[in-house]
């Protein structure tokens, strides 16, 4: 005869069989603790991060911790279900309520036990991969090695035990109230009350051609399960759908400070002054000091006192709307002066650059070199905006003195323009043009033999004028805006926030999916019809995103990876079901299991 300690290892044997796909979730679950909670202690990352990762990773774990109870609750209640007759017999046999629910408890706290272990094991290698990401999307190299804090072990074992206290107590609470009668004749058991597993439900009638062939019994077994699982198929929706907006989301911002931070900031060095006069030798002789300077320009940018450039784009771009179109479709200043949003973006006056500066630049960022006529003028202009550019600002004709200037091309050149090389746009004009305008400000880019640091950003601050007069443009994504930027520094602020974005996303991600698809690994309908949110939010997500930053891709492309990503761990459960319901079924026959 079994003693207690036996029947505890005996009935969690028999549960991980039978729920194979729980206790691996629960695995995965427990690795992903392990792999991500390390995060909160490492110095490395706190150097690099500060306070906003355990901002952005603390959201994600209380969220994670709330889902995985959650489950843990649902299959223990499912558990308590399939035993209902067999605790009705030791109810039977004298075992009091309390007994009972301590063999329970052991049951739990074994089996958490048994997906713990392997899953920190699993952790601390995938701990590994993940440094190696995090220290390389901030371009630096990291040693591998197997740290293994004790308080991070404790925080992640308190984070996973929290996860099964609810269900503890639940049902603890859930016992007290069984019934005999009510657990022999194989009823449901939950907080509320009885509910029969095979109630009945009305059906809609169906067209006629359903009743031919095998439709009417396919169409009928849909629907049962549908109707039996609607409760759950709801809550799965809802975590699916954060699951897939949360890889959209990380997939877009690694694909932003992969590349489009480069691109925003292509110099080195970008220093801004008022005064426009391009020496800066107090600016070169630091930087020659500090960092060492490869190539670097000073250089003007001028106005004309006119400002057609600007109003077009206040009252054309998709950012602004119609807030500064009058009722008479001409451009209405007196929006700028409100206090209503952030749209003050463009500097009062068009900005202008003569070509021999905007050719120096190019070369400096490898690009060739332009050939401009004589009565000829470029349009310099983020990426993003070309596509909103009409044919009657492509084909403006610019008046400078007793000269006109004809478009001869619009030109998308990653040129560094948050407020430096004009605000958007800067236009590209003969060198022999810009004598009948005024010098506007001063621009100084260079490149460095070494890296810059925060400490040059304060010898150069010493010497600057300020960002007195600064515009930075329609930018309304990630922005760093400086009169003074220093490209690694800005890299590494933007990506103190960007990263643990990013780690927090496919955190909640990973864990969401692996809950969601453990109910329906054996189910396709119910999956694919819980997708539909989940890829109408990323089909939104990457299109709004796509616009705000500019980024150089197809908003399709967030939508198919995000669906991938979701089929190919459902085609991990899905074999994982498979193997073992065909071990099962072998063990039936066998006289074993069934």
């Amino acid at each position: 005869m079994l003693d207690k300690d036996q029947l505890v290892r005996r009935n969690v044997k028999d549960t991980i069989v039978r729920e194979p796909v729980y206790f691996f979730t629960m695995v995965l679950i427990a690795a992903m603790m392990s792999a991500f909670d390390p995060l909160f202690f490492s110095k490395e990352v706190q150097k690099n991060c500060e306070t906003v990762l355990f901002v952005f990773l603390g959201t994600a774990a209380i969220l994670i911790a709330m889902v995985t109870a959650w489950l843990v609750y649902h299959m223990m209640r499912r558990s308590l279900k399939v035993r209902s007759r067999e605790l009705g017999l030791y109810m039977l046999f004298g075992v009091e309520k309390a007994e009972i629910s301590r063999i329970i408890r052991k049951e739990m706290i074994l089996m958490a036990g048994m997906a713990y272990i392997p899953g920190i094991v699993a952790g601390k290698i995938l701990e590994q991969f993940l440094m190696v990401i995090f220290f390389h999307m901030f371009r630096t190299e990291y040693v591998l090695k197997l740290d293994l804090r004790s308080k991070t072990i404790c925080f992640t074992a308190m984070l996973y035990l929290f996860c099964h206290l609810p269900a503890l107590l639940k049902v603890k609470k859930t016992i007290k109230k069984m019934d005999i009668r009510q657990l022999n004749e194989g009823q449901e058991i939950n907080g509320s009350g009885i509910k029969r597993a095979g109630r009945k439900y009305k059906r809609h009638r169906v067209r006629k051609w359903l009743l031919k062939g095998d439709r009417l019994f396919l169409c009928r077994a849909i629907g049962s399960e549908m109707y039996t699982m609607r409760k759950k198929i709801v809550s799965v929706m809802l975590f699916l759908t954060i699951a897939i907006a949360g890889s959209t989301v990380a997939m877009m911002y690694t694909d932003y400070q992969n590349h489009q931070i480069d691109s925003e900031y292509p110099f080195d060095v970008m220093i801004y002054h008022q005064t426009p006069k391009p020496e800066f030798w107090r600016e070169k002789a630091i930087l020659e000091r500090e960092a060492g300077i490869q190539s670097s320009h000073g250089y003007i940018i001028y106005q004309d006192g006119s400002s057609v450039m600007n109003e077009w784009l206040y009252m054309h771009l998709m950012y602004f709307g119609d807030r500064f179109i009058s009722g008479d479709g001409t451009f209405d200043p007196e929006g700028l002066e409100t206090d209503e949003g952030d749209y003050d973006v463009y500097y009062p006056y068009d900005t202008y650059m003569k070509v021999s500066d905007y050719n120096v630049l190019l070369q400096m960022l490898g690009e060739k070199p332009v050939r401009l006529r004589g009565d000829g003028y470029i349009l310099q202009i983020k990426r993003r905006l070309e596509p909103e550019l009409t044919d009657e600002i492509r084909g403006r004709t610019l008046l400078c003195g007793q000269k006109e200037l004809h478009c001869q091309g619009v030109r998308t050149v990653d040129l560094g323009q948050n407020g430096h090389n004009g605000a958007d746009y800067v236009l590209v004009i003969p060198d022999d043009a810009a004598d009948h305008m005024a010098p506007y400000y001063s621009v100084l880019a260079a490149f460095t033999d070494e890296e810059v640091t925060g400490a040059l950003f304060d010898r150069l601050k010493d010497v600057s004028d300020g960002d007195e007069g600064l515009y930075w443009g329609s930018n309304h994504s990630i922005l760093y805006v400086s009169p003074i930027l220093l490209k690694k520094q800005v890299e590494t602020k933007l990506k103190a926030t960007i990263v643990p974005f990013i780690f927090s996303c496919a955190y909640v991600s990973i864990v969401f999916l692996c809950v969601s698809i453990s109910f329906f690994a054996s189910h396709l309908i119910p999956l694919g019809m819980a997708l539909i949110p989940g890829c109408l939010i990323a089909y939104r997500a990457s299109k709004g995103f796509i616009l705000a930053t500019g980024l150089r891709t197809v908003w399709v492309r967030y939508v198919l990876l995000s669906f991938l990503w979701v089929l190919m761990l459902y085609i991990l459960y899905f074999i994982l079901t498979d193997i073992f319901f065909r071990r099962n079924i072998h063990h039936g026959k066998d006289g074993g299991l069934l």
